[in-house]
């Protein structure tokens, strides 16, 4: 026999076998053979599963939902899922697909239908995953970094930019006008400074 396993099983339980159930009554669904104790009264419909769960559901179709590990699930009419957890982490899905996670450190997480994701960590970083892959932090300093599969660049707050590609040559440019490149092996490939002293003396 099949058991029911998850929340929308469980709403259709409760669409489907409790329209005409008195005040109180434990029923059993034919499809586990479980007794389920459901209560109405004229606000809200509460069902207590045999595991623990109990699911309550009021006039306006909020649906509050209690896991028997202690976690809740708000679902909302307008389809905004909230669910909270023991550990202090908040999860709230749109019904456009976002969702935003709050994890018990303080750390925000927003997760968009594309892929793409954006962190807010509690130093003031903030985390920035494109859909195709590239990432951006911007640091509370006002350093920024910018990451791809061909190169990793650093944009320091006093104007000078290192960048690091894939085949490992280092190029740094200052705010001056200076460049400074080197190979994957750390040997100075090229000096803008020293060949403009070289061209005066």
């Amino acid at each position: 026999m099949k058991e029911i396993s998850n929340n929308k099983q469980k709403g259709n339980i409760f669409s489907q076998n409790t329209k005409t159930l008195p005040k109180t009554r434990t029923m059993s669904p034919p499809s586990n053979g479980l007794n389920i104790s459901v209560t109405e009264s004229p606000n809200d419909t509460t069902i207590n599963f045999p595991n623990g769960d109990k699911m309550n559901v009021s006039k306006d179709n909020t649906i509050f939902y209690t896991f028997a590990n202690g976690s809740t699930q708000t679902t909302y009419a307008d389809g905004l899922k909230i669910t909270n957890f023991p550990n202090g982490q908040i999860e709230k899905v749109h019904k456009n697909g976002v969702k935003h996670i709050i994890y018990g450190n303080g750390l925000q997480r927003t997760i968009n239908p594309d892929g793409s994701e954006e962190v807010f960590m509690t130093d003031g970083t903030v985390w920035r995953i494109h859909s195709d892959g590239s990432e951006v932090l911007e640091f509370a300093n006002g350093d920024r970094e910018i990451r791809t599969d061909n190169y990793k660049r650093r944009e320091y707050s006093d104007g000078n930019i290192k960048t690091l590609y894939s085949d490992g040559t280092e190029e740094t440019r200052y705010i001056c006008g200076r460049l400074r490149i080197k190979d994957r092996f750390g040997n100075l490939m090229v000096d803008s400074m020293i060949r403009h002293l070289d061209q005066h003396f």
